[in-house]
């Protein structure tokens, strides 16, 4: 993935010329303090200027540097210029490349995130792979499965490093069971231990495994083995030629992504799951909530407009989706009648919440006893 270069501190600027005095200014700001001196506030902040103390371990700054602030005295760097910009670096946005992302690409097209620097970074490897590019800070904000985000922070991984900020669709999903074209596999034969093949361990393909084994009354005693022998495939190619030659019997992937190769006979549909709960939420690290960043206030005021562009260019929103992803003219059309995206993704159901810990801890997902406390975060407008 690329990465955004950091914002090059020990850069030598030409002197030549007259120093502009935004320049000027700049350098001043960068310059070491007397001693005694209080440091100035810095940070793009929507509500107080608060953040870990400059060169600690979990400190990070206003372009993503951990531990770093001005290279002459260790200070923070001087705040960003003012503008929607927020600082040197874009926000970096990882996403599932499928037609629920249609809104943040409508968004993008019409610069309803006006001079937001957002840059968008594919993942056809799902939640899971999210979660990983989270944690090493490759990604700053993530839009993909509920359950996926969840079980992250309150199951066995105990993620600290990512909180939810936003609510993105309010409809479940349909996720399909699939298994090879010419092989003799149903949903029930999985329940003596099928091998479920899965993008990764984490991912919305394996929580929602555990999911179907609870609705069939199919979880173990606790302490034993999982209801089922996981594959790790990576990404949705790799699970269709898996279940064609045995490598897996069975994998789940959303409905209209998976219809295609029901088409083409490449694989064939034994069965389907709605998640009990809305489908999609978004996530941004921790280390720009804890400078109140303003880049997330911004990217989600740009997130509401894609979506209500997308209700009401029905036209545009589905050639957008048959021009640049592997979907149909009909398949985009009857997605749209089923799909339900939020009003406004600032808004989290902390019920909504609740209810989906409490689903994955009878799915022996999430330990007993664990709570909705710290998996949201409000962004203030």
């Amino acid at each position: 993935m690329n990465v955004p270069p950091q914002f090059p501190f020990n850069q030598q600027f030409p002197v030549a010329m007259p120093m502009p005095p935004e320049m000027a200014q700049f350098f001043q700001s960068a310059m070491p303090q007397p001693m005694g001196a209080t440091p100035q506030p810095w940070g793009m902040n929507m509500q107080l200027n608060k953040m870990p103390a400059p060169g600690t371990q979990n400190s990070f700054n206003q372009w993503g540097n951990q531990g770093q602030g001005n290279m002459y005295n260790n200070q923070p760097p001087p705040p960003p210029p003012p503008g929607g910009n927020h600082g040197y670096e874009p926000l970096r946005v990882g996403y599932v490349p499928e037609h629920f992302s249609t809104p943040l690409h409508l968004a993008q097209i019409h610069s309803y995130y006006q001079d937001l620097n957002v840059t968008f970074h594919p993942f056809p490897s799902g939640t899971g792979h999210m979660i990983q590019s989270l944690r090493s800070h490759d990604i700053d904000v993530a839009i993909g499965l509920t359950e996926g985000w969840v079980a992250g922070i309150k199951g066995s991984m105990k993620a600290d490093w990512y909180k939810v900020i936003g609510q993105y669709v309010d409809s479940p999903l349909c996720w399909a069971i699939s298994a090879g074209a010419s092989r003799d596999t149903t949903v029930e034969g999985l329940k003596d231990g099928g091998k479920v093949g899965v993008s990764r361990i984490g991912s919305g393909s394996y929580i929602m495994s555990f999911v179907l084994a609870r609705q069939k009354g199919w979880i173990p005693p606790t302490g034993q083995k999982e209801p089922f022998d996981f594959v790790v495939l990576d990404n949705f190619k790799n699970l269709r030629d898996a279940v064609n030659d045995g490598t897996a019997d069975v994998f789940m992937w959303e409905h209209f992504t998976s219809k295609k190769f029901y088409d083409s006979g490449e694989i064939k549909r034994i069965g389907e799951i709605y998640t009990p709960w809305p489908s999609w939420l978004i996530t941004a690290h921790d280390s720009l909530l804890q400078v109140n960043d303003a880049r997330l206030s911004a990217f989600l005021d740009g997130v509401n407009r894609g979506i209500a562009h997308f209700r009401e260019n029905v036209e545009e929103s589905t050639k957008w989706i048959t021009s640049n992803l592997e979907y149909s003219d009909e398949d985009a059309r009857e997605w749209r009648k089923g799909v339900k995206f939020v009003d406004d993704v600032r808004k989290v159901d902390l019920g909504m919440v609740e209810n989906v810990i409490e689903i994955l801890k009878e799915a022996g997902v999430v330990e007993k006893g664990e709570t909705a406390d710290g998996v949201v975060v409000n962004i203030e407008s």
